[in-house]
């Protein structure tokens, strides 16, 4: 099978800065596309779902689902986490995503693989709660 070419394009190079300028954040097509009318950039929404339907398999972006919600997320990963391989804490409070390794959770999800035969999927599992700066501000 032929491997897929992908080419830098000056709207792809737009989509990924405006992925890093959001980090942290729950970016969807909507928050993108209100970014780049802010913005004075052309993209157009065809264009930003190819872009990042591409981005995604390249693992350069994360595209994500939060419980009770259908519009797909998406995060910049490429420079920073590698996905498959931790957890993710998502604050009700103020929509952060942190992205957190834990000897303790690796202990339990290798516990489900091997006496349950259940293997999580770090790409769709995000534990809901509150993160520390917000817990913090309550005292």
């Amino acid at each position: 099978m032929k491997e897929k070419a992908y080419y830098s394009t000056k709207q792809r190079e737009e989509i990924i800065k405006a992925l890093k300028e959001l980090e942290g954040k729950d970016i969807t097509i909507k928050d993108l596309l209100d970014y780049f009318k802010n913005n004075d950039i052309k993209i157009g929404q065809a264009t930003l779902y190819r872009n990042l339907d591409s981005l995604v398999e390249e693992n350069i972006v994360r595209k994500y689902t939060l419980a009770n919600e259908r519009s797909a997320r998406f995060e910049y990963i490429a420079d920073v986490h590698d996905c498959h391989n931790h957890f993710h804490f998502k604050c009700e409070k103020c929509g952060k995503l942190i992205h957190f390794n834990c000897e303790t959770f690796l202990k339990a999800q290798n516990h489900l693989a091997q006496e349950h035969g259940f293997d999580i999927n770090h790409l769709n599992t995000v534990i809901y709660g509150e993160c520390r700066s917000c817990t913090n501000h309550k005292k």
